[in-house]
């Protein structure tokens, strides 16, 4: 618009306080900068970015807490941080679900990172996460989802067992407790 006022604001000094994790320092320097060039609009990039990254504290902070509720909700408020590259949200999110018995969404979110994401090390993390908090028909399920190596095998072959053996550990930790306990 010609007619607008143009401002200059360098946004140079918001994103070194985003690079260095100050959140809400940034915040309050928008503010001040908004306050002496009010018609200056901070960058779309800068606005969504820092919108994700406080989405990311805040849902580390509540499941760091154990308030798995609160972890879906950023979750669904925030669902941009819902991607590859931010697998840790991905895993918390999974968890929650879980942790309050929703084994269908959860199961869901891990599906979501084996058919979307290619790091070989997060996708047997996501296996090894997802086997610890789902059902066995989930991770019956989950280990179909293996990408085949180059001897053939899938990438989830040891997983399909490591519940059955932890079980099987379990049963025999128990059997020695009771033996020596009778």
């Amino acid at each position: 618009d010609l007619f607008t006022p143009q401002t200059t604001v360098n946004e140079q000094p918001l994103w070194d306080l985003f690079g260095s994790g100050q959140y809400l320092a940034e915040r309050t320097k928008m503010e001040q900068l908004k306050s002496a060039n009010p018609t200056w609009i901070p960058s779309a990039d800068l606005v969504d970015k820092l919108q994700d990254a406080e989405a990311r504290e805040a849902m580390r902070i509540a499941y760091n807490t154990g308030n798995w509720t609160q972890v879906i909700a950023i979750a669904q408020t925030q669902n941009s941080i819902l991607v590859c590259t931010d697998i840790e949200a991905l895993w918390q999110l999974g968890e929650a679900f879980a942790r309050v018995h929703n084994y269908a969404r959860s199961f869901d979110v891990y599906k979501y990172v084996l058919v979307n994401c290619a790091d070989p090390t997060e996708r047997l993390s996501t296996m090894q996460k997802a086997t610890a908090l789902l059902p066995q028909p989930g991770i019956d399920s989950l280990v179909l989802l293996g990408r085949p190596q180059p001897d053939g095998t899938s990438e989830f072959a040891d997983i399909s067992f490591d519940k059955l053996r932890s079980d099987l550990a379990a049963t025999k930790s128990r059997a020695v407790r009771d033996e020596q306990a009778g």
